[in-house]
């Protein structure tokens, strides 16, 4: 599980570095495609598609790898931990929800620390009333 930033996006598909690299050759051929009215658009267009099929091919290839692969580990197992093994493989856990907690004045606590001591101290007050 890898957390990304808000406002910021891969920049890839993948970690492969054949779809990473023909990935920057499409971005160099839109970038002569955009900035160049002189040149010939057709034949651009056309590398331009041959290379945006080429990735998705390797995109298909490597999802195909990675179901293969999941698949091996399942069938290797022995027959008594099968259904255990393909639950747990094919288990993908959810991000956990983090919940929003606000101090006494109004703002909001960012840390899990924080958040927990802020509620142990309401519910000791709500607790604790004579």
């Amino acid at each position: 599980y890898q957390r990304r930033v808000r406002g910021h996006r891969k920049r890839n598909h993948s970690d492969d570095d054949e779809v990473k690299s023909l990935s920057n050759q499409r971005h160099m051929l839109r970038q002569q495609l955009n900035n160049n009215l002189s040149l010939d658009r057709t034949s651009l267009r056309s590398s331009i598609n041959r290379i945006t099929n080429q990735i998705q091919q390797r995109l298909s290839t490597l999802r195909s790898a990675a179901a293969d692969a999941i698949c091996n580990t399942i069938s290797t197992t022995t027959d008594s931990k099968k259904m255990f093994e393909a639950v747990r493989t094919l288990n993908i856990p959810k991000a956990s929800s983090s919940i929003g907690v606000h101090d006494e004045q109004g703002c909001l606590i960012a840390t899990d620390t924080g958040k927990a001591a802020v509620v142990a101290k309401y519910l000791e007050q709500q607790l604790t009333r004579d």
